[in-house]
């Protein structure tokens, strides 16, 4: 959409300097300022979204490594210990079992 309106605005441009290509100063015409300044904002406007979508990538990059660590250092040390002590369990039912 403001690609869309950049281009109508520059088209507005054209048609301004087509009606009088003598124009000394194309600022002064209040199309040509409005369009100027229509395509100033629509830029600072990108560039505000491009620092949004950062901050919000970061923030779900930080949430992800934490979450990560949580489990790693938390639920994974668990289920290390019930494995251990499964392979233990297992492994002496097989001694038990060539035994008799």
């Amino acid at each position: 959409m403001n690609n869309a309106r950049i281009h109508q605005m520059a088209k507005d441009v054209e048609a301004v300097h087509q009606r009088d290509p003598d124009f000394a100063n194309a600022n002064d015409s209040p199309v040509v300022a409005s369009a100027l300044r229509q395509i100033e904002v629509i830029g600072e406007d990108r560039k505000g979204f491009k620092w949004i979508l950062v901050v919000i990538t970061m923030l779900g990059t930080g949430t992800s490594l934490y979450g990560f660590s949580k489990w790693q250092n938390g639920v994974q040390k668990i289920d290390d210990s019930i494995k251990e002590l499964e392979l233990e369990k297992l492994k002496l039912e097989v001694a038990k079992l060539k035994g008799e």
